[in-house]
């Protein structure tokens, strides 16, 4: 199944916590997930490694770069399929 990524206020409405609670999550890198623009995204991944207590914040970090290119064009309210931002990314330039 593609990866897919969750806006923050979707993110929450999953787990049943607040938006404001799940932000400090992220911060606390307790939840993966990647700032964009001001904007957390999260993977819907990243849900289920937090319910079951397999989450990695820190080795599964997304490359902000990477993720800025793929997200910049994205309603905030969009899911993003995980093989169409991996081709996204592989056909995007390399920053010099």
């Amino acid at each position: 199944m593609p990866e897919t990524f969750l806006t923050v206020e979707q993110a929450a409405r999953e787990l049943q916590v607040t938006p404001y609670t799940l932000r400090e999550w992220l911060k606390a890198r307790r939840l993966r997930g990647v700032k964009i623009g001001g904007y957390w995204r999260v993977p819907a991944v990243a849900l289920e490694e937090l319910a079951n207590g397999t989450d990695d914040a820190d080795a599964n970090a997304l490359d902000e770069a990477d993720a800025r290119r793929v997200l910049a064009e994205t309603p905030d309210d969009a899911f993003i399929p995980w093989d169409t931002a991996k081709a996204a990314l592989d056909a995007a330039p390399e920053a010099s």
